[in-house]
């Protein structure tokens, strides 16, 4: 079947193509070994959790796997702490993970390879029902939702009907930086160490297994890059894996408040060891 166009008006062609495809194996164990050997996120684990974590994953249980949203290459990140740390091993190759529609339509030789790329190790396009724009009740909005609606669904049968574990952003986007607009005026962006709203996907994957009677493991990391955004070091962040939810919770609402507060967690520690780390040479 031929790629199509990965756009929110052709969403239906986008939910029909990612819906019979899944990971490469191979390629899969290719990409995060190459990823591996471009970024070099330092990882560190809360006790116990990569027992916690291999117990599970040996016992069979799907593994949600989350972050902040921080850049855009925190999937570059997260896939090769994925495969540097042995722990994860078992969920390389049969991973799907969310992304935004526009990694998946860009222009030139290099777009295409990105796409071929990013299709091979598991990803798939999710439209948000923010995306784009439209009056309340527009035509515009209604696509949006259904847009939204089927990206849902697609997640549901990967994980539900094809067991595969996930990984993604309950965000939804990217934090903001500051900015200076074209008419002068400065946007001050969000703060970059505090988790935001979290989207409804990851709740309604989660409850959706529950109601399978598989057992989940929800396993979430906070991502730090640094405080000022022009010492970044984008290939080299902090990561701290917190403690993984375990138990079933049973309320979407309760449920996705206890993902954020673990979210935060895990960031404000990954933040406290990032301040700790000796300085790299664009930030002396």
């Amino acid at each position: 079947m031929k790629r199509p166009e990965v756009t929110m008006e052709n969403y239906q062609a986008v939910y029909d193509y990612y819906d019979q495809r899944g990971p490469n194996t191979n390629f899969a164990h290719l990409g995060h070994f190459l990823m591996r050997k471009a970024f070099h996120p330092d990882v560190s684990f809360a006790p116990d959790a990569q027992q916690v974590i291999a117990e599970k994953l040996s016992n069979g249980a799907q593994v949600i796997i989350v972050t902040n949203h921080d850049s855009d290459v925190d999937q570059y990140n997260l896939a090769s702490m994925v495969n540097t740390k042995g722990v994860f091993a078992p969920m390389v190759g049969k991973t799907v993970i969310m992304a935004k529609p526009q990694l998946f339509s860009m222009a030139g030789k290099a777009g295409r390879l990105q796409r071929m790329a990013i299709d091979e190790l598991g990803s798939y396009p999710v439209f948000r029902a923010s995306d784009g724009v439209g009056e309340k009740g527009s035509p515009q909005r209604f696509l949006q939702r259904r847009a939204s609606d089927s990206s849902i669904q697609l997640g549901l049968n990967k994980t539900g009907r094809d067991k595969y574990h996930l990984a993604g952003f309950p965000e939804g986007r990217r934090t903001l930086v500051a900015r200076v607009d074209d008419t002068g005026f400065t946007h001050p962006g969000e703060d970059h160490t505090k988790v935001r709203t979290l989207s409804r996907g990851f709740g309604i994957l989660y409850e959706n297994l529950l109601d399978l009677e598989r057992e989940v493991l929800v396993v979430s990391a906070g991502m730090a890059y640094g405080h000022d955004d022009s010492y970044r070091n984008l290939k080299d962040p902090t990561v701290f894996i917190g403690q993984p939810i375990v138990e079933k919770i049973s309320d979407p609402t309760e449920f996705t408040e206890q993902l954020r507060a673990n979210m935060q967690r895990d960031l404000t520690m990954a933040y406290d060891i990032h301040s700790q780390r000796p300085p790299t040479p664009a930030e002396q």
